[in-house]
């Protein structure tokens, strides 16, 4: 599934609200990739020794690194935001962040892990498709 063929799903859906459209689009998601943006976060102790580096360049880590999705707020809700390629990522928002490139569903796996989120938009700055609660369960469910 290419990031046009999401995007003109998305387009479709938008300009006529129905189930059929909706459907269309939640389906594509399943088998598609998008663009997460993100900031690694080491721990405490790596960081310590980090700073401790003579060096300041290099230290190995002794303990996982995580990733903290970045998150957008839409009618005082907080939203994972994903993009169907770095395109659609503007200028103002991509400042300091890293992108990796991961399935929807792991998305929705992230998301559902914590209570802060309601949830996942896809390109949020252009054409948003916000996936709620009901939205993710049908994704995962029909996998």
């Amino acid at each position: 599934m290419t990031a046009n063929h999401i995007r003109e799903l998305i387009k479709i859906c938008a300009d006529n609200v129905n189930e059929k459209n909706t459907v269309n689009v939640l389906n594509a998601l399943k088998e598609c990739k998008v663009v997460l943006p993100c900031t690694p976060q080491i721990s405490k102790v790596d960081m310590a020794r980090f700073a401790a580096e003579p060096n300041g360049e290099d230290v190995d880590s002794t303990r996982p690194l995580r990733l903290v999705p970045a998150t957008v707020k839409l009618e005082d809700k907080y939203y994972i935001p994903v993009f169907t390629d770095k395109s659609q990522i503007t200028q103002d928002f991509n400042t300091g962040f890293n992108t990796i490139e991961k399935p929807v569903t792991d998305i929705i796996k992230m998301a559902e892990k914590k209570d802060e989120y309601s949830g996942v938009v896809i390109d949020p700055f252009t054409q948003p498709f916000r996936l709620d609660q009901g939205y993710m369960d049908y994704v995962l469910k029909s996998l």
